[in-house]
């Protein structure tokens, strides 16, 4: 029910580290996941996962690094927001259950729009 994905971690040791860690919170909430550490654009990784049916992403990227957030995107509406990652197994759990709507997510969370 969740993809998760490295924004580029080429030669990052510490996002593959967060990756790491952002996955392994996964099965500890019963959250099915698959790993995408593919190259490429994110939009292209959204766009493979978007057409297999997973309803939500959560990237690792470089601000993951200075906070410990990641993003969290829902499929349905392309919209955006960041989560800590000591929360986010929790979040999208519950997501997953119908216990939250994505609605209720975006009022708990900060929205992400894309860096220029």
């Amino acid at each position: 029910k969740a993809v998760v994905s490295t924004q580029s971690t080429g030669q990052q040791p510490r996002l593959r580290a967060l990756h790491r860690e952002a996955q392994r919170g996964s099965p500890q909430a019963w959250i099915p996941n698959k790993v995408d550490d593919s190259s490429g654009a994110i939009g292209r990784r959204y766009a493979r996962t978007d057409e297999i049916g997973i309803p939500f992403g959560i990237t690792v990227d470089f601000d993951t690094e200075k906070d410990e957030t990641v993003t969290v995107r829902e499929r349905n509406t392309c919209s955006q927001i960041r989560v800590p990652m000591s929360e986010v197994a929790a979040l999208i759990s519950r997501l997953c259950s119908d216990q939250l709507s994505w609605a209720d997510a975006k009022q708990s969370y900060p929205e992400f729009t894309a860096q220029q």
